[in-house]
């Protein structure tokens, strides 16, 4: 693996997070205000670092934002029917990019709009929320079993990730060392 084709994966999903914070935008304000808001984003410094970096923080973002409109889209009048299903999918590769920490955000949006829709009944039946949890399971569980697990012990690990001229680059339950000294 190249340092360029590791970096792959960190643009493609910088892309992915702009696209997702504009349509954020537009289900909770405008498109003006979307697309303001998604060009402030790609002018921060840290997100254009960040979008060059063979590092998961980049694709954690993309899938918890893509999760958190999702929920917003579930709870709209006339929500389609495929919304929360692709909400459990969207939260399961969260989970596999960056673990339980994925769940967070997502969760207290979901949290939110059920305690702001509270006299509202649950906008899905049954079916789409076991497909939801049916997607998540196969697409974030699988990160459990499959977690890299150190060769020769914790510590060695750890120092090998503290060089300098090594990134470690995380997609899904994948990890691959690359030296790019």
């Amino acid at each position: 693996t190249t340092a360029g084709a590791a970096r792959l994966v960190p643009v493609l999903a910088s892309i992915g997070l702009l696209l997702a914070t504009a349509w954020l935008g537009t289900l909770l304000y405008d498109r003006r205000s979307a697309l303001w808001g998604a060009l402030v984003l790609a002018t921060t410094l840290a997100f254009l670092s960040f979008a060059r970096v063979a590092m998961s923080d980049t694709l954690l973002a993309q899938w918890t934002t893509l999760a958190v409109g999702l929920a917003v889209l579930a709870y709209r009048p006339g929500a389609p029917s495929w919304a929360v299903p692709l909400l459990g999918a969207v939260a399961g590769l969260g989970f596999a990019t960056k673990g339980p920490v994925a769940l967070l955000v997502p969760g207290l949006a979901v949290l939110l709009l059920m305690w702001e829709n509270r006299r509202r009944p649950v906008p899905c039946g049954w079916g789409p929320l076991v497909l939801g949890g049916l997607a998540f399971a196969v697409l974030g569980l699988g990160y459990v079993p499959r977690a890299p697990q150190p060769v020769d012990g914790d510590r060695e690990m750890l120092d090998r990730l503290a060089l300098p001229r090594h990134h470690v680059l995380t997609v899904g339950a994948i990890t691959t060392d690359i030296g790019l000294a």
